[in-house]
């Protein structure tokens, strides 16, 4: 599916191989780390495609919680939303 395919693309730009690394995102460098969850939390709420929405709140889901938790102030200076 094209929704699917432009998620992990726009992921995968942002830090390649990411999808498979988001359940152990401390494995990724800390600033991409921020971008990658900044990114599926926008993209939660910057449509109203409810399949783009269900994927990113699938794969946001994957991101342990304690770590969002523990940097959300700086997830959410990356994430624009009107």
């Amino acid at each position: 599916m094209w929704i699917h395919d432009k998620i992990k693309k726009d992921l995968e730009d942002i830090y390649p191989g990411s999808i498979k690394k988001l359940n152990n995102i401390k494995s990724i460098p800390y600033e991409k780390a921020i971008l990658l969850t900044a990114y599926l939390w926008e993209s939660c709420f910057v449509t109203t495609n409810d399949i783009w929405v269900i994927s990113c709140r699938g794969l946001l889901w994957q991101i342990p919680n304690d770590w969002i938790e523990i940097n959300v102030e700086e997830i959410l200076q990356h994430v624009k939303i009107d």
